[in-house]
């Protein structure tokens, strides 16, 4: 929520690419510092920051499907992106189990490097 909020005050400034960059970014730096700090304030910070960084990638995907499919099928779309969400949601608990304390730290890599992806990809 204090994502959508602060791409709200932005006065919509930002492209879709550049809300793409931003919520990867910090989504994968914050997992990162996550994983690596024992401070408990920092990591409610990291938290905090994960969770702006969640709410420009959903802003943005949901952007994108509405310029992208506009018509009819634009329901059917946005359901299946969300229900990706949803497979997210059953398969992290499973990560967790597997990585334990590592589990922010080992999403973060992978994040980060989506970003410089991002970062770097242009439409034609």
């Amino acid at each position: 929520m204090s994502g959508a909020f602060l791409l709200k005050m932005s006065g919509q400034r930002f492209s879709l690419h550049e809300i793409l960059c931003i919520g990867s970014s910090l989504l994968g730096i914050s997992s990162i510092i996550f994983g690596v700090i024992e401070d408990l304030h920092i990591k409610g910070i990291c938290i905090y920051l994960q969770s702006v960084g969640c709410s420009f990638l959903e802003v943005a995907i949901n952007l994108a499907a509405i310029d992208c499919f506009k018509g009819d099928n634009l329901s059917m779309w946005l359901q299946n992106i969300h229900g990706c969400f949803g497979v997210g949601g059953l398969i992290g608990p499973f990560s967790v189990y597997y990585f334990q304390l590592f589990t922010l730290n080992a999403i973060g890599y992978p994040w980060f490097a989506i970003a410089v992806i991002y970062y770097y990809l242009h439409t034609p």
